[in-house]
């Protein structure tokens, strides 16, 4: 039953106790209207969330109450598991270890409050950071795990910052600080180095370009294969490339080039003058080309060799009348000063043009042409490498010979150049009377039409020629690389006695790729450790450059070297200690050129001479040549002589001791001698105990096993099966090629060009006979007449050519 004997003074004696009680803010208040006493300000400090018994007592009365303590309101977020730390990422690297965060309240209790938000940011900002999730609310647990798919930034130090939020109120949460290091294997970009002072002549070859692949950290990158470096060219300076563009390959670095570039060399520049645009290109894989900055050139004019017009005038036919239309030789002709291209060059050139008429090689007039003030020759000017004619005419009445041909000769003089330029000389023809000039005219057009219309038609039928010849020596040379390949292949357990398809060697090349998979899949042994470091000037993890057969060996050379299994072997000082800064002194180094090994092999201790003071029993062996390098075998041996230096490996404990007694006996120092059953007896003789024991293998992070031999042998066939399905993918184009060429040959369109050919030289023969019949009247049979340039009569073909000529 329930008393009223509380009075107001009984707060002072009433007292509270239980588990993790916060007492601070405890207080007690008389309620005067039903005599009892309030009691406010429970709270826990901290404790598991469950039951909890309050304990209430008075004068030697006592009340227990049992609660159901709850967690509080959400107000942190605590990291619960992520990655190892201090945490070092490469440059667009992800990582792999989820970071998982619980939601707590101000205890730590974990919370299970899903209206929390938790989002993860990177700080500063200039770092990008990408995960599988930016934000997500926490699950039934009161948990969110975020999984950080890359990091892209620049080298420095950075951080993840966990936040929460709630009902627009910010929940505080932890932070992760990382290291951004560049990825030394990644490429940025392409550095070209050339001398930037060099002139581009039209038709000279380019200097040398030295293209080097930089990667992230700066260092060049020498393991791209060189087929996956280009050189485009295209004409003009536009940004993108413009068709045709031409790609060129590089070639093999000079004996005084360095090792660590591209080298694109003996490259022709293009032969007409204007602007050009130089890029390289780079396929880093299937889905990534790298380009290099634009390289805009301006080609110029090779050396003056020549004067010629811009544009080829018609041969002339003149006459001696009085119409002065009629003795027009030249009209509105331009002259320049070219190179061997035909481009304009010499502009910086001034002087004189010296015209006159001559007789074509060969031939002789007794009476030449004069021009119209009664001259055989005449200058005109030539500035900055022209000259212009206005109207060239020869005089009225002017001598010459009915039906004879000319050259209008054009030389220049004064020019101030170590060698003359060649002239340029204009054929024409010459008669007597207007009537005859202007039938001879006519022929002469229809002849220059004809001379044209049959060189472009034999350029053409030369070209074909060139090509179906070409198309027959790479087929033998082909045929021939398959051979030799075959042969090579057959060392290599490949019987492959006739030419394959290219279907056939895909089946064999996927049977032996899912055979070198399998094996792969083998679970083998392996160093554990990942080795976040790399580049040029990083040698590796020294767990990663050694692989071990024997299981009880790796076993007891790993233990001997638990210390340095993880140390970055570097090629030089300066990386080691940029890797030190980078990881503030947490990774161990250790530089190739700090290393001093004594040179050369040593014979096991109990040898001299060659010859052996007794016969050891237990295998005696150096540890170090159980080692098989993974890479660069002269440094991976430096390491080891340095680590391991002449520490032996026996059979066991009995003969590794018994072989220590019997080199001191014969007063010779004995090393280290490790044992495959884990024993360890020091240089000093110390053996027995937990610290010269290896533990199981399962303890230790141990060097990883080699792949069998097998493996290898696979590796080496699928090597020659991809070169020998090149050759036959090859072949297969260009014989399809080479047979497209012939059905083109024997084509209809083809044989009918060929007959309208043969008919416009039959007309071009008539018309030079009606052109020399005038000059062979008037001079005699004894001249042959004017060599047309055109060859009329096929030559016999070679036997070595499979298509008739054209």
């Amino acid at each position: 039953n329930i008393t009223k004997k509380f009075t107001p003074t009984c707060t002072e004696n009433i007292t509270v106790e239980a588990e993790g009680l916060d007492k601070s803010n405890i207080n007690f208040t008389w309620q005067e209207s039903s005599s009892s006493v309030l009691v406010t300000g429970l709270q826990f400090r901290s404790g598991s969330l469950g039951p909890r018994e309050i304990i209430f007592s008075y004068d030697g009365f006592t009340e227990r109450v049992i609660i159901k303590l709850t967690e509080g309101v959400p107000s942190q977020l605590q990291l619960v598991s992520g990655p190892e730390q201090p945490l070092q990422l490469i440059n667009g690297h992800g990582i792999p270890t989820p970071f998982v965060v619980q939601l707590c309240d101000n205890w730590g209790n974990p919370s299970p409050d899903q209206r929390v938000v938790v989002e993860i940011r990177s700080s500063p900002p200039t770092i990008k950071v990408s995960a599988s999730v930016m934000s997500q609310p926490v699950d039934a647990e009161g948990k969110a795990s975020f999984i950080v798919n890359s990091v892209t930034g620049q080298r420095g130090y950075y951080q993840l910052d966990f936040k929460g939020s709630f009902n627009r109120k910010p929940i505080p949460g932890p932070s992760v600080s990382f290291t951004v290091i560049p990825d030394p294997n990644k490429p940025v970009r392409l550095q070209v180095d050339y001398v930037h002072s060099a002139k581009f002549l039209a038709g000279h070859t380019f200097p040398v370009f030295a293209v080097t692949v930089v990667s992230d950290e700066g260092s060049p990158i020498m393991t791209f294969n060189p087929a996956k470096l280009s050189m485009l060219l295209w004409e003009g300076a536009s940004s993108k490339p413009t068709q045709p563009t031409t790609e060129l390959k590089c070639n093999k670095p000079m004996a005084n080039e360095k090792k660590d570039s591209f080298y694109f060399r003996d490259k022709l520049i293009p032969e007409h003058v204007g602007k050009y645009t130089i890029q390289f290109s780079l396929c880093v894989d299937k889905k990534e080309v790298l380009l290099s900055s634009q390289i805009t050139i301006n080609v110029v004019a090779n050396l003056p060799v020549k004067l010629g017009p811009l544009v080829q005038p018609t041969t002339p036919v003149v006459s001696n009348s009085s119409d002065i239309s009629s003795r027009i030789l030249v009209k509105d002709m331009t002259l320049v000063i070219k190179d061997s291209f035909g481009n304009p060059a010499g502009q910086e050139l001034s002087g004189k043009v010296v015209v006159s008429i001559g007789c074509p090689d060969g031939e002789s007039s007794r009476c030449l042409p004069l021009f119209e003030d009664k001259t055989s020759s005449f200058q005109i000017n030539l500035e900055e490498g022209r000259a212009h004619i206005s109207r060239l005419v020869i005089m009225e009445n002017s001598p010459g010979e009915n039906g004879s041909r000319y050259n209008l000769i054009f030389k220049p003089k004064g020019l101030n150049l170590p060698t003359s330029l060649l002239p340029f000389e204009l054929l024409f023809h010459f008669y007597n009377d207007a009537e005859n000039q202007r039938r001879m005219s006519e022929l002469s057009r229809k002849r220059d039409e004809l001379k044209n219309s049959i060189e472009k038609y034999d350029a053409m039928c030369s070209t074909f020629c060139e090509l179906r010849k070409g198309l027959t020596i790479q087929l033998q040379d082909i045929a021939e690389k398959e051979t030799t390949l075959r042969v090579e292949m057959s060392k290599r357990n490949l019987d492959i006695s006739h030419p394959l398809p290219s279907s056939d060697i895909d089946k064999l090349i996927r049977d032996k790729t899912i055979e070198a998979e399998t094996i792969e899949r083998v679970p083998r042994r392996k160093f554990s450790v990942t080795n976040k470091f790399g580049g040029p000037d990083v040698l590796g993890m020294v767990g990663h450059l050694a692989l071990i057969l024997d299981d009880d060996a790796a076993r007891v050379i790993s233990w001997h070297l638990v210390g340095d299994m993880d140390c970055i072997i570097t090629r030089t000082t300066e990386a080691a200690q940029r890797i030190y800064r980078d990881t503030r002194g947490v990774q161990q180094v250790m530089a190739l050129d700090s290393i001093l090994v004594p040179p050369g092999k040593r014979p096991l201790p109990h040898i001299r001479n060659g010859c052996a003071l007794f016969s050891p029993v237990g295998n005696p062996v150096y540890a170090k040549d159980l080692l098989i390098y993974s890479g660069d075998l002269q440094s991976c041996d430096l390491v080891f002589k340095n680590f391991l230096g002449f520490t032996i490996l026996m059979d066991d404990l009995t003969s590794a001791t018994n072989y220590r007694k019997a080199l001191v006996e014969n007063r010779i120092n004995c090393p280290t001698i490790l044992t495959r059953e884990g024993d360890r007896v020091s240089a000093r003789g110390k053996f027995g105990g937990a610290q010269n024991k290896a533990p199981p293998i399962v303890k230790l992070r141990v060097f990883g096993a080699p792949l069998p031999q097998r493996y290898h042998t696979l590796k080496e066939q699928l090597d020659l099966l991809e070169k020998y399905k090149s050759i036959r993918l090859k072949m297969e184009q260009v014989e399809k090629a080479h047979d497209e060429c012939i059905l083109e040959e024997i084509s209809p369109k083809r044989l009918q060009e060929r007959q309208k050919v043969e008919e416009m030289k039959k007309e071009f023969e008539e018309i030079e006979r009606q052109l020399t019949s005038v000059r062979l009247g008037k001079r005699g049979p004894e001249n042959p007449g004017e060599p047309s340039g055109i060859q009329t009569k096929r030559p016999r073909q070679k036997s070595r050519d499979l298509l008739p000529d054209f």
